[in-house]
């Protein structure tokens, strides 16, 4: 596995207690690959991001209609600091909740130009807006 960008890619993720739950029955029901929880079983190694995403992100996005032409991984960012926001967190622990090393990072993802590619957290379902 490649190193991580930064020391703060490293640190724990919090995660929800359902999801975590969740996420220990697929390990116990899926055959481990590797150790990685998502396992490919045909390489031996993680599934790719960009198969991932046009296999099962792209089509769930179709499929449910909410007129995303594409979406990437990189839009549950943008919607996560948008919540993270909309919630009144003081900006050093959306940093750290972002696991962004430099603070600038954390306010660059804040400008109101790239929250508008996610819609109002209110909405529940992200609008792509030009």
């Amino acid at each position: 596995m490649e190193a991580t960008k930064t020391d703060a890619s490293e640190d724990e993720l919090p995660l929800h207690p359902e999801l975590v739950e969740v996420l220990r029955g697929w390990k116990e029901a899926e055959a481990s690959v590797e150790g990685w929880l998502f396992g490919n079983i045909g390489t031996g190694m993680p599934y790719h991001a960009d198969t991932m995403r046009q296999r099962h992100l792209n089509k769930a996005a179709a499929d449910l209609e909410i007129g995303l032409p594409k979406i990437g991984w990189h839009a549950f960012r943008h919607t996560y600091r948008a919540n993270l926001s909309e919630s009144g967190l003081p900006l050093e622990v959306q940093q750290k909740l972002m696991r962004h090393a430099d603070i600038a990072m954390t306010t660059k993802y804040g400008r109101s130009s790239m929250l508008s590619l996610t819609g109002d957290p209110a909405d529940g379902v992200p609008a792509y807006r030009t």
